[in-house]
């Protein structure tokens, strides 16, 4: 067996145990699934895998990605309390004045670079997955997503 077909052979194993899998998370796919209002169900999959990782901010607040913490300026520590008030469905006006925003622009813009800081450690394969975002996320609950 010549090394061309052994690698050939190795892809084709590669791609059946990565058939199941759901994919790569994106900032935008995380803002859907943390919205209580997009109908998915706490048994899908990669709701219950984002809303894990959105609770343990240490595995994702320090994570590059979107808005620098320099532009965000003193919304940067409040990534964690943004993406919670986010997940229980309030407003982003209500969540400016809880946390001190200068206005919804600004909430929305803290609220995409945590998202995309949480899709980027939900995509880090290096690394494990927090307690309570392991096992399948496969979407079960029939929501597009």
């Amino acid at each position: 067996m010549n090394l061309s077909s052994t690698f050939l052979s190795w892809r084709r194993v590669r791609a059946a145990l990565l058939e199941g899998h759901s994919g790569r998370y994106r900032a935008d796919e995380v803002r859907a699934l943390l919205s209580p209002g997009t109908g998915h169900t706490e048994h899908c999959g990669r709701r219950r895998a984002a809303l894990s990782t959105a609770a343990q901010p240490s595995a994702w607040s320090s994570r590059r990605g979107g808005r620098d913490d320099g532009e965000l300026g003193r919304l940067s520590a409040r990534l964690p309390a943004i993406v919670a008030l986010y997940a229980t469905g309030r407003s982003f006006r209500q969540i400016s004045a809880e946390v001190g925003g200068w206005g919804e622009w600004e909430i929305q813009q803290a609220l995409d670079t945590a998202c995309a800081r949480i899709a980027s450690r939900l995509n880090d394969r290096h690394l494990l997955p927090v307690r309570g975002a392991e096992g399948p996320t496969i979407c079960t609950c029939g929501a597009a997503g």
